[in-house]
């Protein structure tokens, strides 16, 4: 019998809600077109606990953070490493950042959502989450959004704020 041992590290890590997580996967500037697929991954794979450290596994590896990285070939357990070039401590981190770069790497290199076994039975084929309730529909209709920080152009002096 395998025993799967569960570690959360509560300090460091949080449990996202739909929509925060749907908004910020906007924000970080995910196709809305796939935003649905992400979230249900998520879902399947964490139940959006952005903290979550899942092993050892059968094989000795361990899985982290919203995507269950696992750490045998994406991720390096003392230092940056893997094919994402990242700490897999990163990935379990309430700043999920890294973690979606990292899930974009494998993304592209395994060719989709297919290579999570989560999405593959939780999400494909399936009702994906409506996620309208998330966002003003104007915006949803878009394919992407920028991150709207990236174009903001202050003024040379802002009372209060600047000075």
């Amino acid at each position: 019998m395998l025993m799967i041992f569960w570690i959360v590290a509560t300090a460091y890590g949080r449990k996202l809600m739909k929509c925060e997580l749907a908004r910020q996967l906007l924000w970080l500037g995910l196709s809305t077109s796939e935003i649905p697929d992400w979230v249900c991954l998520i879902d399947a794979e964490s139940h959006m606990q952005t903290d979550l450290i899942t092993g050892p596994l059968s094989d000795g590896s361990s899985n982290y953070g919203l995507f269950q990285i696992n750490n045998k070939r994406w991720c390096g357990e003392k230092d940056r490493g893997g094919d994402c070039a990242v700490k897999c401590s990163q990935l379990a981190a309430k700043n999920i950042k890294r973690s979606i770069d990292c899930a974009m790497v494998i993304f592209k290199e395994m060719g989709g959502f297919s290579y999570w076994k989560g999405w593959r039975q939780n999400c494909q084929e399936k009702q994906l989450p409506n996620l309208n309730e998330c966002f003003d529909l104007r915006l949803w209709k878009t394919t992407t959004i920028p991150n709207p920080f990236k174009k903001i152009i202050l003024p040379t002096h802002m009372p209060g704020i600047l000075s």
